[in-house]
């Protein structure tokens, strides 16, 4: 079977719920897909491209519901996720073994090959001191630091950060949150760390997870998956080898059930306009999404600032926001020219988008290289 980019496209826009929108009470669905990312207040955008009518205090009242919760997940990022599927996305994606723990602890393992303990046994550990300072309930992150500051001082080094202080390494105090230690909520203005119970079994939570993922991005390969999980590239071999998957390309895998999908799928229809950090531009098939490497190098930056903007399931533009009071310009950049159909619905899209982000008014600026 030939990849074929638009297929590959239309594909995963319906499976990230971006070529028709869910209806308004959709939002757990929506999120469930494989996890939105709230990035300075990206995810309200991200859902607001997926599911119809959605408004920030749907999203708020989820999350203080109990409906979604805020975790750490993938190479240690906040996503909000499904109550319900915790377990995949903090559980299935720890690093499965000492080798894919060292990759992830990479920068740390001079500090931790000197305290003598393996990768797992220092997880282990650490695991261990945070559920005993939760024991009570939520508390800060001073408290929480503080506890395995004292408790692993042989697995607390110098902050290279702004702090200056030695204090436990963060990727992996990261590591003990992503294993579905703690989950984050908003308490009177602070970031709390709330105890959860132990998320079940991580074989079933990885193989859930590897599901997720190939309906949001595949076809994919073992080096994508690592990738994007913050795994070695043997742990993911191994997870998408017991998925039930079928090689479509070179190296490149679909769930068996969903290569008939694959073969037709939906049609997307419509403009949206992506943020930065939305969970479609977390692909790690970059050249899929955007084969211009001069554009990749925009959107995909180290610190993300521009997002992307769909048409019919295509990425036709970059974009980034400039707010003037109660006024919201798009400045966008076309990857070719766009035609007055598509500039008509983006401009009836940003003005949607606008009212996200506390403004009344909205224009779209073209913007030429």
């Amino acid at each position: 079977m030939t990849l074929d980019r638009l297929r590959v496209l239309a594909f995963r826009a319906a499976s990230h719920n971006l070529g028709t929108r869910l209806a308004a009470g959709d939002v757990a669905k929506a999120v469930g897909a494989v996890g939105i990312r709230d990035a300075k207040g990206s995810a309200i955008l991200s859902l607001h491209a997926r599911v119809e009518g959605v408004t920030g205090d749907r999203l708020d009242g989820a999350l203080k519901g109990g409906e979604l919760a805020d975790v750490l997940s993938t190479r240690g990022t906040r996503t909000i996720v499904p109550v319900d599927d915790v377990g995949p996305f903090t559980l299935g994606t720890m690093p499965a073994d000492e080798e894919s723990l060292r990759a992830r602890l990479k920068p740390f393992l001079p500090v931790l090959d000197q305290s003598g303990y393996t990768a797992i046994e220092a997880v282990e550990l650490a695991k261990k001191v945070a559920r005993k300072a939760l024991a009570d309930g939520p508390v800060d992150i001073g408290v929480l630091s503080g506890a395995l500051t004292r408790a692993l001082p042989e697995l607390s080094p110098m902050c290279r950060g702004r702090c200056k202080v030695a204090h436990i390494e963060t990727g992996l105090f990261d590591l003990v949150g992503e294993s579905g230690v703690w989950r984050h909520e908003q308490m009177d203005g602070l970031r709390m760390y709330v105890p959860m119970k132990e998320p079940g079994s991580r074989k079933q939570a990885r193989a859930e997870l590897v599901r997720r993922y190939l309906r949001c991005y595949g076809p994919s390969t073992a080096a994508d998956f690592a990738a994007w999980c913050g795994i070695s590239r043997g742990d993911a071999a191994r997870s998408l080898e017991s998925a039930g998957t079928t090689e479509v390309a070179m190296g490149r895998y679909l769930l068996t059930e969903d290569v008939e999908r694959y073969e037709s799928p939906r049609k997307a229809t419509g403009i949206r306009i992506l943020p930065p950090h939305d969970p479609y531009l977390m692909d790690r098939d970059r050249a899929t999404l955007v084969p211009d490497r001069e554009v990749q190098k925009r959107v995909w930056r180290a610190t993300p600032t521009d997002g992307l903007i769909l048409a019919a399931g295509v990425p036709v533009a970059s974009w980034r926001p400039k707010k003037k009071g109660k006024h919201l310009v798009l400045n966008v950049e076309p990857f070719a020219k766009m035609t007055k159909p598509t500039l008509s619905a983006l401009r009836d899209e940003t003005t949607a988008v606008a009212e996200h982000r506390g403004c009344t008014s909205a224009e779209v600026c073209l913007v030429q290289e």
